[in-house]
């Protein structure tokens, strides 16, 4: 799963010590983005099926809004599945910031649907130094967006990726990753997304993980 491969390139690069070494007055955005870029280059040549996007690259599909957006860094998997990555190097990152990732997916998903598109997307949020708190992963885990932040515990794709096979745990994780997926225009008609639910439930699973000693 990809969106398992990603994950664990941007939750690895929270610790890595060429992040540690960037400065943090705000002016490294641009560095941050070009060294996630290059992790996530690095993972889509090892798995073949991803194809990166040029940095800041702006993502030529419909839209409802008619206009384009430019992503920090992103790939295509196979021919429809776009993977948007959002990269946020500041001391605070208020909510909305998600707020606007969320909008330009949203755009995305829902004029694929207009047009008559079979894209589809995920959406990241990297967000370094700063912490976030839990009514974002709240919004993050509504909205379909996978929010990779220090002093939490990894994203469910990432836990998922590290759990045996068959196991409760990862039972649990596939049916979270598959309800936390950013929303089709059915998916909203369906009614409330239930955000509460959704980190109720990751919250769950990280207990399951510590138990099981996997680690953060």
């Amino acid at each position: 799963m990809a969106s398992s491969v990603l994950s664990g390139v941007l939750w690895e690069l929270l610790t890595a010590d060429r992040v540690q070494g960037l400065n943090t007055d705000g002016s490294a955005g641009h560095a941050f983005e070009d060294l996630t870029l290059e992790l996530v280059y690095a993972a889509c040549l090892e798995k073949g099926h991803l194809q990166p996007f040029p940095p800041r690259y702006t993502l030529q599909l419909p839209t409802v809004s008619g206009l384009h957006h430019q992503v920090d860094v992103g790939a295509r998997e196979g021919a429809a599945l776009y993977h948007i990555i959002e990269c946020k190097f500041k001391h605070t990152v208020p909510v909305e910031h998600l707020y606007a990732l969320s909008a330009k997916v949203m755009d995305y998903a829902i004029g694929a649907r207009v047009h008559g598109h079979n894209s589809r997307f995920r959406a990241y949020m990297l967000a370094s130094p700063a912490q976030c708190n839990d009514n974002m992963y709240r919004y993050a885990l509504a909205w379909g967006i996978t929010l990779v932040a220090p002093g939490n515990y990894p994203p469910p794709e990432y836990m998922l990726a590290h759990v045996p096979n068959g196991t409760p745990l990862a039972s649990r994780l596939e049916r979270l990753v598959k309800r936390s997926a950013v929303p089709t225009v059915d998916d909203l008609l369906a009614g409330p997304r239930r955000a509460d639910e959704l980190f109720a439930e990751w919250r769950n699973c990280i207990q399951e993980w510590d138990g099981g000693r996997y680690g953060r």
